[in-house]
């Protein structure tokens, strides 16, 4: 996870320096998302090393931060895409002239960097995204460099922010959804195909803990002469089911009487 800080910091900083040396509303969105992921990416970090430390005393409420963290980096995301709007709006009427080398150079380090970048929890899918912003921000700075055509960088900052605006509201809305522990299955198929295999299943339930952790509770009920080997066959038969459904925290609970039945 090192490498991956160190590659999205570089991404950042290249950007950073670009809006210093050569400020244009198109660099000034690529910087703004630059900090949003590179915000991610270190809080991640954060997590996984939390995670990795022996007797920590970390369960699954530091993996909720990873679900604040990209809240927070599609805050960042939002609000900084309309400062950019405002900007390329103004930039749209005077266009302005820049000299585009240096955001072409940036945008081109900071695609390098982040395809350099490798790790879990949605990192893929930062590089992708950001390498898809980034190179189209350095054919803007060529084609700007050759046309003097000085509108298209406010024109593709414009084009950016709607785009990364598109992909952020479904990444909010997924975010909500493991918050409020929202079912990552269709509960009554999935209970009756569990039924199927053993008609006692009751209690089930099943939430998101966060993008790569599902886990589910349920109840069988057992006799009090059953064998301890009959009861681990019918504990592996439901979680057999489970995992098929990417459901990879499975806590089966066997009962003898029917004392719980009226907390379900």
């Amino acid at each position: 996870m090192e490498k991956t800080s160190i590659a999205f910091f570089t991404a950042f900083l290249s950007l950073f320096l670009v809006n210093v040396m050569d400020f244009s509303s198109l660099s000034l969105v690529e910087v703004i998302h630059a900090l949003g992921d590179f915000f991610v990416v270190l809080v991640s970090t954060r997590i996984v090393k939390d995670l990795n430390l022996r007797n920590g005393g970390f369960t699954y409420g530091l993996h909720r931060a990873e679900v604040f963290s990209v809240i927070m980096n599609v805050g960042i995301v939002l609000i900084g895409s309309l400062v950019a709007v405002i900007v390329s709006l103004e930039e749209v009427e005077s266009s302005p002239f820049s000299y585009q080398l240096p955001l072409i150079l940036g945008s081109f380090l900071a695609a390098f960097s982040v395809i350099l970048a490798n790790g879990r929890y949605g990192i893929k899918e930062h590089v992708v995204m950001d390498s898809i912003n980034y190179i189209v921000g350095a054919f803007a700075g060529i084609m700007i460099l050759f046309t003097n055509w000085n509108v298209l960088d406010p024109i593709t900052a414009i084009v950016l922010v709607i785009f990364n605006i598109y992909i952020s509201i479904p990444i909010l809305r997924h975010s909500y959804s493991i918050l409020m522990e929202r079912s990552t299955i269709d509960m009554a198929k999935v209970e009756e195909q569990l039924r199927q295999i053993d008609p006692s299943v009751h209690h089930l339930h099943v939430w998101a803990v966060c993008d790569h952790i599902n886990a589910a509770t349920l109840h069988l009920k057992a006799n009090p002469d059953d064998r301890l080997e009959d009861l681990e066959k019918r504990r592996l038969k439901i979680e057999k089911v489970l995992k098929k459904y990417n459901i990879n925290h499975v806590t089966v609970q066997f009962e003898i009487n029917e004392t719980d039945k009226a907390t379900s």
